[in-house]
């Protein structure tokens, strides 16, 4: 089996809290219950360098996205959505060094996405230094089956930005312990967000503002969670146009198949690599991209300066139906299908 992880930019992290925790309260664990290890993180700033991936959640054991031509190790029947399983994908995803991930946000299988929160809360109770987490607005799954709307509009501007406010109130209910709001991803204190492709569900993209956003996102929170009063950082694709005009950052995402892409906007050099791509089994005649033992996407790992680049991006950590995960996978078991 080969299995490639990312390495980029190596951190002491993760395990060594949670062991200096549990010295500090021996006698807690003796006496019952051990305490809840929840602690601070910060906030990122805009010349930080960090790793993120792209987190789908639209997985059960036989519900979501079932065909998929990279067979996880332990066999698809066995993702199953629950808390359990995703404390294990998210502690591969910490020993992948990944700072960052964006989660799918989407309508369908919110269960899921709600049971991840729940694992990443848990985890953190154990003492785990969990990846941080940005929504990733998926507007061609959400309005797939309505028609064009215009964001010029206020009640289209009250839906879309409906979603995000969704996605952290299921996040901040699932999250019962201290320093919830230190994990989501924020930069200089201004949560992040993504988007992808809105251009091909709206008309007059450039309707919506950021102060569109931001007011309604302070409205929802801001008296609870002070940092949504600060604005937001605006993750955009980089090669759709026409994108949100207030963008602060573009990267490529599932917009090319290329094992590295690099994108610099707004003195921001944001990186995609790529292992691999192959959707034949959903598309006819489908696109290939050869993942030959990882040593394509070792080199591409090998093309980054680590001087210039300040993100990167991992396209992507459990896509399936398309084959681009970095998951712990079996290449002797997965079907071939020729390019």
């Amino acid at each position: 089996m080969k299995v490639c992880f990312s390495l980029l930019f190596n951190r002491v992290r993760r395990l060594s809290k949670q062991v200096a925790l549990l010295l500090i309260f021996p006698f807690a664990i003796i006496q019952g219950a051990p305490p809840a290890l929840h602690t601070e993180a910060d906030s990122f700033s805009p010349d930080d360098h960090y790793v993120a991936t792209s987190f789908f959640h639209w997985l059960t054991s036989n519900g979501g996205q079932t065909v998929g031509p990279w067979l996880p190790l332990e066999g698809r029947e066995n993702w199953t959505g629950e808390p359990d399983w995703w404390k294990t994908q998210i502690k591969h995803v910490m020993a992948a060094n990944i700072d960052v991930i964006y989660v799918h946000l989407i309508h369908q299988l919110e269960a899921q996405r709600v049971n991840l929160f729940i694992a990443l809360d848990e985890l953190r109770a154990e003492g785990y230094d969990t990846p941080k987490i940005a929504p990733f607005f998926d507007a061609q799954v959400i309005y797939n089956d309505q028609p064009i709307q215009s964001l010029a509009e206020e009640s289209v501007k009250d839906d879309l930005v409906g979603h995000y406010i969704r996605f952290f109130e299921q996040y901040f209910d699932a999250s019962k312990g201290d320093f919830a709001d230190d994990y989501l991803a924020r930069q200089d204190d201004k949560p992040i967000l993504n988007t992808w492709h809105v251009k091909f569900r709206f008309s007059n993209v450039d309707g919506l503002t950021r102060t569109d956003l931001t007011n309604r996102l302070s409205g929802a929170f801001g008296s609870g969670h002070p940092y949504f009063n600060n604005g937001v950082v605006m993750v955009t694709t980089a090669l759709n146009p026409p994108n949100f005009s207030f963008a602060d950052e573009h990267v490529a995402q599932f917009e090319i198949n290329e094992y590295f892409y690099s994108v610099t906007f707004n003195s921001i050099t944001s990186v995609q690599l790529k292992p691999g791509y192959w959707d034949q089994n959903i598309r006819n005649p489908g696109s290939f991209l050869a993942r030959d033992g990882g040593s394509h996407y070792r080199d591409a790992w090998d093309m980054v300066d680590r001087n210039s680049v300040q993100r990167i991006y991992i396209e992507s950590w459990n896509e399936y139906a398309e084959g681009t995960g970095i998951y712990a996978a079996d290449p002797e078991g997965s079907p071939y299908i020729a390019p």
